[in-house]
């Protein structure tokens, strides 16, 4: 996992602005009893700490901004993403499954190393010393090295806060969805993010 250290009003100060209507998005739409707004982050996941870079998972910042007269259920499974004009669209990824690839990365991807069995155990040799990717990571730390693990630096934390929400709410409803998909940004040559409403309205906001 790589977080950017750098604050989060000055990386992307869009991501965090405090958005009053779906028209403040880059790309907004209305479709039955809300309008949504859009921004495509690519990668990058914000957060209290910085920037987190998840190159698994592509990152919509979405608002919905229910319209006066009645509570609107939102929830990321309502949005669905569209690559280069796919048949089958990618579905939302819960918080917890991006928070993991950024806490576990050689799960997906196992570095270089040799093994040898001996009476049953494992013995790895060649294997390069764990890096810390992120605030309390102590994989990075030698023997003997001590580190001071914050609980809110965990990613689990930081994406639970800014994940969109499974709520029903009259007012705006705002947060970050994720889709499973390591494409490169210069390989994406249309995207389009689908809402299907608790109702059955339907928006498509073409984010690129």
């Amino acid at each position: 996992m790589t977080l950017v250290a750098c604050a989060v009003l000055v990386v992307g100060q869009s991501a965090t602005a405090d958005r009053q209507k779906a028209a403040d998005y880059p790309v907004s739409a209305s479709a039955g009893r809300a309008e949504l707004g859009a921004e495509f982050l690519v990668h990058n996941i914000p957060s209290s700490r910085g920037y987190y870079f998840a190159k698994s998972y592509l990152v919509v910042d979405v608002g919905v901004f229910p319209k006066p007269g009645g509570v609107l259920k939102v929830s990321a499974g309502q949005f669905t993403l569209r690559l280069n004009g796919g048949g089958v669209p990618l579905v939302a990824q819960s918080p917890g499954m991006v928070a993991a690839s950024l806490k576990y990365p050689d799960w997906e991807e196992p570095t270089g190393f040799s093994g040898s069995a001996s009476a049953g155990n494992i013995g790895i040799t060649n294997a390069p010393r764990p890096v810390g990717r992120f605030p309390g990571d102590s994989r990075g730390q030698g023997p003997g090295e001590t580190v001071t693990s914050n609980p809110e630096d965990e990613p689990d934390h930081q994406l639970a806060l800014v994940a969109l929400p499974d709520t029903s709410s009259e007012r705006p409803v705002k947060g970050c969805v994720f889709f499973a998909s390591d494409i490169k940004a210069k390989k994406i040559k249309s995207l389009d993010l689908e809402w299907t409403g608790p109702a059955g309205e339907n928006a498509v906001l073409r984010l690129r």
